[in-house]
C-alpha cells in the first residue's frame, strides 16, 4: 500500500470568481466545480483556509472569508448571481492586496485562483501593468497563482498580467469540474512542499478540461 503524503504547510487560498453576466450560462457547472474543489481539498486533508470573492461591474464582494477548509460547507447555486461586466483587474488588485495583508498562520503559503470567462472590460483603478507588477512580486514571494479562463483567449490575457502558460488553464464551461479538479491537485502539491515554480497543468489535464466541448463539436 502506498502511504499518502502528509500535508506539511498551511495554505491560505483565495478564489477570485467572475460574476459577470456571461457566467449566467454556467452557474451550475461553476458552483459544482468549486464544491468539488473544496471536497477534494478536504479529502486530501489539506491544512488551510479559503476565501472567495465575486466580482462584476456593480460590486466586488467577499461572501466567503477565511473559512478553514475542514469547516467549509457546500455552496448552493444562489451563491453565483451573474450580472454586469468584467472588472477583472480591479477584482485582482483588491484580492491580492487583501490576501497579502492578512495571514491566519505564521509562515503560511498563499494561493490565488482566478476563474473568469471573459476579457477585462470594466476596471477603473488598476491596469494590466499594475496587476502584472503585483503578480510578479507575489510569485517571487512564493505564492502559487493560477488562471482558469473560459470562452476567451485565456493565454493572452493571463500573459498580459504576468501569469505564465504552465499555470494557465483554458477550459470549457461544460468541463468546469475537471478544471477545478486539476487545480485542486496543484494546491494539494503546493501544500505538500512542491516548489510552486515547478507546478504546472499537465497536457492530460488540459484535455480533460475541454473534452465535453470537443465531443460536442465532433
Amino acid at each position: 500500500m502506498i502511504k499518502k503524503l502528509e500535508t506539511k504547510d498551511f495554505v491560505n487560498i483565495r478564489i477570485v470568481l467572475d460574476r459577470s453576466g456571461s457566467m449566467g450560462s454556467a452557474v451550475k457547472e461553476t458552483i459544482d466545480s468549486i464544491n468539488t474543489f473544496i471536497k477534494e481539498q478536504q479529502s486530501a486533508r489539506v491544512n488551510g483556509s479559503i476565501t472567495i470573492s465575486t466580482f462584476d461591474s456593480g460590486s466586488i464582494e467577499v461572501p466567503i472569508k477565511n473559512v478553514l477548509l475542514k469547516d467549509m460547507g457546500t455552496l448552493d447555486y444562489a451563491f453565483l448571481d451573474p450580472r454586469g461586466s468584467t472588472p477583472l483587474l480591479d477584482a485582482l488588485g483588491l484580492a491580492i492586496n487583501e490576501h497579502g495583508n492578512h495571514s491566519i498562520e505564521e509562515n503560511e503559503k498563499k494561493s490565488l485562483v482566478i476563474v473568469t470567462d471573459g476579457r477585462e472590460n470594466a476596471s477603473r483603478e488598476y491596469t494590466n501593468e499594475s496587476i502584472k507588477k503585483l503578480i510578479e512580486e507575489k510569485t517571487n514571494e512564493g505564492w502559487l497563482i493560477v488562471y482558469l479562463g473560459a470562452d476567451h483567449d485565456a493565454f493572452s490575457q493571463s500573459k498580459g498580467i504576468g501569469i505564465e502558460y504552465d499555470k494557465t488553464l483554458n477550459y470549457s464551461k461544460l468541463d468546469s469540474v475537471d478544471a477545478m479538479r486539476a487545480t485542486s491537485r496543484k494546491i494539494r502539491d503546493y501544500s505538500r512542499g512542491v516548489d510552486p515554480k515547478t507546478i504546472k497543468y499537465e497536457n492530460y489535464e488540459r484535455d480533460e478540461s475541454f473534452k465535453k466541448k470537443k465531443k460536442d463539436q465532433n
